[in-house]
């Protein structure tokens, strides 16, 4: 007989209930022989599959004829494989699988826990009814609706073969280890979440997850089309779903920043989204070795499913999303466990101080390399420099960029963006895996820096400010950008010191890029503040003479980072050995212009001709007019920081680019910035393309 193939957990056989009252027993013509009834029960089952265990221990089992007098009744547990994890159900549960014993096991005594006196009809099981098993067992009979429990443990909801002198039902799992306190057992779903990120040898599970979201659904189609069945909170590592609807749920986890998809497509192909199936984790570098090729492949990392069995894993071996599923069968606890993290867990992993520090240093000579590489850009695009005296290395690089007719798709434009987004690709992701020790405003002057480049020289640029590798990019507001660059450098002002050794970055680098915001946005009484408080200061001065500007840590250098500067680059750079990144100069130059265009004429003549008389230009008259103040600002500006990064993006704020630059090819409204690069654009549908290109 297969009709209880539905059921997944153990027999329990309870004898009937004592101290109550017991249903009247018309007395056998002759006396029930024990081997008998025994016998038919055997006999009766042979067939049953799922309760094959149980009823093969019966075959050994002895009764009296007092334990058989009356008739029997016997609860038998399902031996099926869905049995086998329902000792783990809750923490410090008793039940067990029957399954989990041998037939040796099911002593006399485990299998009297599961046979009471009397031939009880399912009518008469009702609730609140205690009963006795024949070993002396105190079994609670729960009923609610068609529904019926045994300490807790559901039964089925039919007599097997029922005779006078006995009659069966099947039990989830064996009756041994449950009290007639026990909760009653309902179709339920246990989801057990492990954070895979904070894997150690130690911890080969990594640990629970303290909070988060677990969604179940249908089917695979019904996540590509969000259609949730059930929602559970994660709490103290687990997630309950009860009373559930039986089926087969496909499991979504989120925890924070970690799920359980991993490299998901961006869009549904064919009703479905697509990802890798993790297999487990890996736990040594002798698991690495011996899993298919993997290209992330890590300790600590998640192994992925070899689905094609080609024995390399790549875009081949995505499958339908959400992978993990969980089969509910009626009246069944059913546990699964669920790991979440990253597609990438060893590269999010928290950082030590040493090595957060050090790929901070990483970052910073990308930047030193950058900034160097837009300078050179900068000299091209401003007439500072003609491609023919680059060399030819750098010829063959910025080559396309001596006149504007250059399009979206040179090479060197690219590179340019990709510069700069590297580093902030890199620059949240340290601040993501940051220690708690770690002081966060290096890294947040670095990133507003970049952010102020990229926009001086591309415009309207995205705005990332959290680790999205991966992520489709769209333009962001110049405001919103604008916006974030100005908060993060006030906010790290107060956190650096105002001057720092070696050039690095400081108090006093901060509010210089925050005055040079200021001042590209027009708020010349903001750079005027800022600037006024770099010179108060007292950390820095002019050089007393111009050969002494560029000396290594001369008392000009606001913010340097030369020491990986190119060859090639230190030609072009008059064979200087500092290429700073901000000097006092500048601050005097932005303090003159800011002060000059608030009308304050005499205080920003004064400024000028403290530059001027270092350079030996005649100082500027008190009764020039304020556009004539500016134009001798402007040829100061570029006598005195020549090639050094600010003279194209100067000219384009002070409306003059097309005036200077129109014989290169300068164009107003399209020229004033860059090109995005033509293979971004191409991959990121949401990116619009500067106006003209």
């Amino acid at each position: 007989m297969k009709f209880l193939n539905r059921v997944a957990i153990a027999v329990v056989i309870l004898s009937f209930a004592f101290g109550c009252k017991k249903d009247p027993v018309t007395p056998p013509e002759e006396p029930r022989e024990p081997e008998e009834v025994i016998g038919n029960v055997i006999s009766n089952l042979e067939t049953a599959d799922t309760i094959s265990v149980f009823v093969d221990a019966l075959k050994g089992l002895e009764l009296s004829a007092t334990d058989v007098e009356e008739g029997i009744t016997v609860f038998a547990p399902l031996n099926d494989d869905e049995a086998r994890a329902q000792q783990a159900r809750m923490m410090g549960s008793k039940r067990s699988s029957i399954q989990a014993f041998g037939t040796e096991d099911l002593t006399s005594s485990v299998l009297k826990d599961h046979i009471v006196k009397g031939v009880i009809k399912l009518a008469d099981l009702t609730n609140d009814r205690m009963l006795t098993s024949l070993s002396g067992k105190e079994l609670k009979v729960s009923r609610v609706g068609k529904k019926i429990w045994i300490n807790g443990v559901q039964i089925g909801s039919d007599e097997i073969g029922a005779t006078d002198d006995q009659v069966v039902y099947t039990v989830k799992t064996l009756l041994s280890g449950t009290s007639v306190d026990d909760e009653l057992q309902t179709t339920s779903l246990e989801v057990v979440v492990w954070d895979a990120t904070a894997w150690t040898p130690e911890k080969p599970k990594g640990v629970r997850a303290e909070s988060g979201t677990v969604w179940l659904y249908a089917s695979q189609e019904d996540y590509a089309n969000s259609v949730v069945a059930y929602e559970a909170a994660i709490d103290t590592g687990k997630a309950i779903f009860e009373d559930i609807k039986a089926g087969t749920y496909y499991v979504e986890v989120e925890y924070g920043d970690k799920y359980n998809i991993f490299y998901e497509g961006e869009e549904a192909q064919d009703g479905y989204y697509f990802g890798m199936a993790a297999a487990g984790i890996f736990q040594s570098q002798s698991d690495v070795d011996g899993w298919a090729e993997q290209p992330d492949a890590a300790v600590g990392n998640f192994k992925w499913t070899d689905s094609n069995s080609d024995g390399v894993i790549n875009a081949g071996d995505m499958v339908k999303m959400p992978y993990e599923n969980a089969e509910i069968k009626d009246g069944r606890v059913k546990t699964v466990e669920i790991f979440v993290g990253y597609d990438n867990n060893a590269a999010q992993k928290p950082l030590t101080l040493e090595e957060f520090d050090a790929q901070l240093n990483t970052a910073h000579d990308r930047i030193g390399g950058w900034q160097k590489e837009l300078a050179v850009a900068d000299a091209l695009l401003g007439g500072e420099a003609v491609s023919d005296t680059l060399g030819a290395a750098l010829n063959g690089q910025f080559g396309p960029l001596n006149n504007f007719s250059f399009t979206p798709a040179v090479p060197v434009i690219n590179q340019l963006w990709q510069g700069g987004y590297s580093v902030i690709h890199s620059l949240n992701a340290i601040e993501s895996r940051a220690p708690q020790a770690a002081e966060l405003g290096t890294l947040r002057l670095f990133r507003a820096y970049i952010y102020m480049q990229l926009m001086h020289y591309f415009g309207k640029v995205p705005l990332l400010t959290v680790e999205t590798q991966g992520a489709s990019l769209s333009n962001s507001d110049p405001d919103a950008v604008y916006n974030f660059i100005v908060a993060e450098l006030e906010q790290v002002s107060g956190q650096l010191p105002q001057q720092a050794a070696d050039g690095g970055v400081s108090k006093g680098a901060a509010q210089a890029l925050l005055a040079k915001a200021a001042l590209f946005k027009g708020n010349f009484q903001l750079a005027i503040t800022l600037t006024d408080q770099i010179i108060a200061s007292g950390a820095y001065a002019l050089a007393a003479n111009t050969t002494q500007i560029f000396k290594p840590s001369g008392s000009e250098v606001i913010w340097d980072h030369s020491e990986t500067m190119r060859e090639d680059i230190k030609r072009f750079f008059y064979n200087r050995s500092v290429f700073p990144i901000i000097r006092y100069t500048e601050v005097m130059l932005m303090n003159a212009e800011a002060k000059a265009a608030s009308g304050k004429l005499t205080e920003a003549g004064q400024v000028y001709n403290q530059l001027a008389s270092r350079r030996g230009i005649p100082p500027i008259g008190e009764a020039v007019s304020a556009q004539a103040f500016a134009d001798q600002l402007h040829t100061l500006w570029r006598i005195e920081m020549p090639k050094e990064g600010g003279r194209f993006v100067n000219l384009v704020r002070w409306h003059k680019a097309a005036e200077e630059l129109g014989s290169k090819g300068y164009m107003e409204g399209k020229s004033n910035v860059l090109p995005i690069p033509q293979v971004v654009i191409d991959a990121n549908p949401g990116m619009l393309q500067n106006s003209g290109y």
